[in-house]
């Protein structure tokens, strides 16, 4: 199969997949690190309520930036996808030979493998999830024990009002 991919063309767009990956995780990280930073003064600190607020709302502005990079990722992996199928069913008289004589079935235990990876796939993306999300109220419990008198006599009087 991976014969009948041998196509420059292909390996080129593979590259620049490749690459738009590779920059896409870097932002990703960058913002993540930013964020991450700002959550760490607030705790210490150093920063007050509204300039981490302000920072939050930065990150929110680059984190929807990212996610239009997703969609057109995700265009381009349905491209090549569809572009792997189309070379596969083109292979040159060679590949389909080794084809013909390779194996080209999956083995026996095979589906049981695939099955245990993709539980482990499942259980890290749902541990991920809870970690995130544990953090993340942490941070909301921190900020909201961290108002000043000020801000409390202000919500008592609100919620009087």
């Amino acid at each position: 199969m991976v014969l009948g991919l041998t196509n420059l063309d292909f390996a080129n767009e593979l590259f620049s997949l490749n690459v738009d990956m590779r920059k896409l995780n870097g932002s990703m990280a960058t913002i993540d690190r930013s964020y991450g930073d700002v959550k760490a003064a607030l705790i210490a600190k150093n920063i007050n309520r509204n300039i981490y607020v302000a920072n939050v709302r930065h990150s929110w502005i680059r984190y929807v930036e990212v996610r239009e990079f997703l969609v057109e990722l995700k265009v381009t992996l349905i491209k090549l996808m569809a572009t792997a199928k189309v070379l596969s069913r083109q292979a040159a008289f060679m590949v389909q030979a080794i084809r013909g004589l390779a194996r080209s079935r999956y083995s026996r235990n095979f589906p049981a493998l695939r099955a245990k990876e993709m539980e482990k796939a499942t259980a890290e993306i749902k541990s991920n999830a809870q970690s995130s999300r544990a953090r993340s109220e942490e941070v909301v419990r921190r900020v909201a024990q961290q108002r000043t008198p000020a801000d409390g006599l202000r919500s008592a009087g609100s919620a009087r009002g």
